[in-house]
């Protein structure tokens, strides 16, 4: 199994088909970010945080406590524009 935690931007039914593949080889570890905690592919993930990857204000406050939770992750987005900065903070 794979114990490297690994980090959803947004876990709508666009990202459904990546966090499957990511589930089935391995990723058991998966943090979702999401403006809608309660969508159905929140059962792929280990920890979810509500707000919007648009959101730097957001990003910068969750940081921290994904650093908590493990500092060794990957990042896997299906998304374009200002989401992607969020990256990079």
């Amino acid at each position: 199994m794979n114990s490297n935690y690994l980090i959803s931007l947004g876990i709508g039914k666009n990202q459904k088909s990546f966090l499957k593949i990511a589930h089935k080889i391995g990723y058991k570890n998966i943090i979702g970010i999401d403006n809608k905690k309660l969508n159905l592919r929140s059962s792929f993930c280990k920890k979810i945080f509500k707000g919007s990857i648009y959101n730097f204000d957001f990003i910068k406050k969750i940081i921290p406590k994904i650093k908590k939770i493990n500092s060794n992750f990957k990042v896997i987005f299906r998304s374009s524009g200002p989401s992607i900065i969020s990256l990079y903070v």
